[in-house]
């Protein structure tokens, strides 16, 4: 009887003893835990999408970085005012008062970051430099090692006052792609091209020296397309299409081709960059003859786009 009662007794301890170890391991098991991922939203890139994945809580708290109100749903999504690195923390508290705190850093950037430099939120118009000060010119041809500036607007000659027609055109880029050239309704009649060479003329007479028509040369809606990379391109697309001045083509001066209108033209993107004036340089480089192996010159093209356009400079008089 007394064996049996010291079995008993062993039992109940032992059974005691796994349920301790039991509601150990249970209390273990469910302490809370606070995690979450996030995905950039594919229609809108300053909006951030959130979910928990937090175990054992009671309540949830989102703090997104940039001072808004706390979040409390377990999913949710938040749209940041600007772009930056914000950090994002995801409180979990359980029903006794324990909480966890889940860290992760969130990027908020413009996937189309240069195309944003370009045409804005959703246009930008741009015109050729009229301010010379800095050593940069409207336009500007040289050697294709850049030795020297065989010839610039601006540079020893009195070229941005007489040539008005040129420094009032305007580009338009629109994020849809969409290029609109605005020429005021004149244009300069360039030697070796024109006949009644140098002057500003009116675009309801393009004819050229052959008798071709260049009349797509003026004002016109046509198409862009800028390419990202080492070697950056903007892409003038469309008949008459162009940048800056219609001499130059892809790789060769016009008065070398026959149509003397392209489709096309395509520039090396040598400077984009945002402030208070924003700027863009491209330059084509250019063979002297068709049949050259390699390009001998380039033209270069600066023009701004100004944020406030009070800022810009009045055209020059003669």
């Amino acid at each position: 009887m007394r064996d049996t009662f010291k079995l008993g007794v062993a039992i109940v301890f032992l059974l005691m003893i796994a349920q301790i170890m039991s509601c150990k391991k249970e209390d273990a098991d469910t302490e809370v835990i606070s995690s979450f991922t996030y995905s950039i939203d594919t229609a809108d890139y300053m909006k951030a999408n959130f979910k928990s994945y937090s175990n054992y809580f009671e309540t949830l708290a989102w703090n997104f970085g940039d001072n808004a109100a706390i979040e409390t749903e377990e999913a949710t999504s938040h749209v940041y005012a600007a772009l930056g690195v914000y950090t994002v923390t995801l409180t979990a508290t359980a029903s006794d008062g324990t909480f966890d705190v889940y860290t992760q850093t969130v990027t908020i950037s413009d996937p189309n970051a240069e195309l944003t430099k370009l045409v804005g939120e959703v246009s930008k118009n741009w015109k050729l430099l009229r301010d010379v000060s800095t050593g940069d010119y409207p336009l500007e041809v040289g050697p294709i090692d850049h030795s020297m500036i065989w010839w610039a607007v601006g540079l020893n000659n009195n070229e941005l006052a007489g040539r008005p027609c040129m420094m009032n055109d305007e580009w338009i880029f629109f994020r849809d792609g969409t290029m609109q050239f605005d020429s005021k309704g004149d244009f300069w009649r360039e030697g070796g091209i024109f006949p009644g060479a140098n002057v500003c003329g009116s675009t309801d007479d393009m004819v050229n020296s052959k008798g071709e028509d260049c009349g797509a040369w003026g004002s016109g809606t046509h198409q862009f397309e800028l390419v990202n990379g080492i070697s950056p391109k903007l892409k003038a697309l469309g008949k008459g299409a162009f940048i800056g001045f219609f001499k130059s083509a892809t790789d060769i001066e016009v008065p070398k081709l026959d149509p003397m209108v392209q489709d096309s033209v395509i520039y090396d993107v040598i400077k984009l960059t945002e402030g208070t004036t924003d700027t863009l340089i491209v330059q084509a480089n250019y063979k002297f003859e068709v049949g050259d192996p390699n390009p001998s010159g380039y033209w270069r093209y600066v023009l701004v786009h100004y944020d406030n356009p009070d800022d810009e400079p009045p055209l020059p008089t003669e």
